[in-house]
């Protein structure tokens, strides 16, 4: 196997074959045809190859039958394809060390073996090992949303997008376990998904015409792909009795993850998304607010609302613009190597101008990471609606076959020490227009801690009721924003 890397949720980007990589968007069993693939560069390379666990006795149980199986679908299998084997021992003894839990061999050979048979199944014509393909898929997908495996072109896909470009209709997908369906994260500001009105929460039940029930999201990201300049129909679901198809034409998509303008004496920074660019546009956009504005700034709006996530390291340098000391995020995992704290060290660029930040349910992961920091140190106060939950880091692995392994290997923790997975972030103001792409609620993580609520509540009738009087105000998120820091409600830090 290739050399390891870091990946927290789904994103875009072109790595060096020796470089670690921790990526966010980044929901889950996160979008690899169409979303973006959130990546951080933390290090060199630890492995070359993944070492297979000696003396293990349930790991030669579960290979032993493994061989058996194959032989059985695959007559010659097990004798012809030694490499093959090889490889699978290899994954299967690196998903049983590094997994974020203990997982079982016979356990993940069960879910292996459903994979080969669909796969034989489905292409009995083809040649080669597509059967480790299957395997690999059944082994991975099984152990959560967001692990997987992913095909040499799935994974140079990926690849491309860290860069901030890539082909597709523009949106963050998550598996929905509860009916089988695409779950929309968020679209990206600007494509063909947020174009067509797509929003955070809707089901994709059908992609031209095919039903996307039961089909992994790498299988339903491979329907959506396509080239540029070609026409796609979703069939959408928003409620039992709201059902619509939309038709999509595929363009080549370029994230401009950073804008900035000044409305007043208030600033209001937009980030899209978290790719590779952030931190650099981020900080030219601080140049161009001074430009404008000077020192006539009396509060700043950070909208992070849809935003899907992506680069780690993005997210920790953007939440330090704002703070001076302090944890930004810890990561914990399973091998003590997968355990950092993120520090703020750099100091306040905004020097504790009054802040508010913008959520929504389709915020996640890295947006995730820089709103709980900001609220849990008091930086800000957070309006919207509750996050999406998103606080797994996944790590990515290159095969020799030029695929991949995306696989959960730590979770990521506020400074406060509460878990986002599940949880995600609640607003100190609930801006009940946010709400329509919110979870139905708090996933089941027993080993960790609920998270604390925030450090107070107001309603919008406390903030801005002039804003609740007007009914007809198009972004009543950012316009009660507005009005609570022009009103003198934020204060300065």
């Amino acid at each position: 196997m290739k050399s390891r890397y870091y990946v927290d949720e789904l994103l875009d980007l072109s790595i060096p074959e020796v470089t670690v990589v921790q990526s966010v968007p980044s929901a889950f069993r996160y979008l690899r045809g169409v979303g973006l693939v959130r990546c951080l560069v933390i290090g060199l390379a630890l492995t070359a190859t993944l070492p297979v666990a000696a003396g293990d006795d349930g790991l030669s149980v579960a290979m032993a039958r493994f061989r058996q199986e194959l032989s059985r679908v695959r007559p010659g299998g097990a004798a012809e394809d030694g490499t093959g084997l090889e490889t699978f021992q290899q994954v299967l003894s690196h998903v049983l060390r590094t997994y974020v839990r203990p997982v079982s061999a016979d356990a993940l050979v069960r879910a292996a073996i459903g994979g080969l048979q669909r796969r034989v199944e489905n292409r009995a014509e083809d040649g080669g090992m597509h059967w480790l393909d299957g395997a690999l898929d059944g082994m991975m997908s099984s152990l959560d949303p967001y692990s997987a495996y992913m095909t040499a072109r799935d994974y140079a896909t990926l690849r491309a997008r860290i860069s901030g470009r890539f082909g597709g209709i523009g949106v963050e997908l998550a598996l929905d376990r509860k009916n089988g369906l695409a779950r929309v994260v968020a679209p990206f500001d600007g494509g063909p998904a947020a174009g067509a009105g797509l929003r955070p929460g809707d089901l994709i039940s059908a992609v031209g015409g095919v039903s996307v029930s039961g089909l992994s999201l790498q299988d339903i990201s491979a329907l959506i792909r396509g080239e540029p300049g070609t026409s796609i129909q979703l069939t959408l679901v928003r409620s039992e009795q709201q059902r619509q198809t939309l038709t999509l034409v595929r363009e080549l998509i370029k994230i401009e993850p950073v804008t900035v303008r000044v409305d007043g004496s208030i600033a209001l920074i937009r980030i899209s998304s978290f790719n590779l660019q952030v931190a650099g546009a981020f900080d030219r956009a601080v140049v161009e607010l001074g430009r404008q504005a000077g020192a006539g700034l009396t509060g700043v709006v950070l909208d992070l609302r849809n935003n899907p996530g992506g680069v780690l390291d993005q997210a920790v340098i953007v939440a330090g613009r704002f703070l001076s000391v302090g944890t930004i995020v810890s990561v914990r995992g399973r091998q003590p190597a997968d355990n950092v704290h993120h520090m703020a060290n750099r100091g306040d660029a905004f020097a504790g101008l009054p802040l508010v930040v913008l959520i929504n349910g389709g915020s996640a992961s890295s947006s995730e990471i820089v709103s709980a920091a900001l609220q849990d140190h008091r930086r800000a106060v957070v309006f919207g609606a509750r996050s999406f939950g998103k606080g797994s880091v996944l790590s990515t692995t290159g095969l020799e076959s030029g695929g991949a392994l995306i696989m959960t290997t730590a979770r990521y923790y506020r400074p406060s020490g509460a878990s986002v997975e599940c949880f995600g972030v609640t607003p100190n103001v609930v801006v009940t227009s946010e709400s329509a792409g919110e979870r139905e609620g708090p996933g089941a993580c027993p080993s960790d801690p609920a998270p604390p609520e925030p450090v107070a509540r107001w309603s919008m009738e406390d903030v801005c009721p002039e804003i609740v009087m007007q009914a007809s105000t198009a972004d009543r998120t950012y316009a009660c924003a507005r009005a609570a820091l022009q009103n003198g409600i934020i204060a300065r830090k």
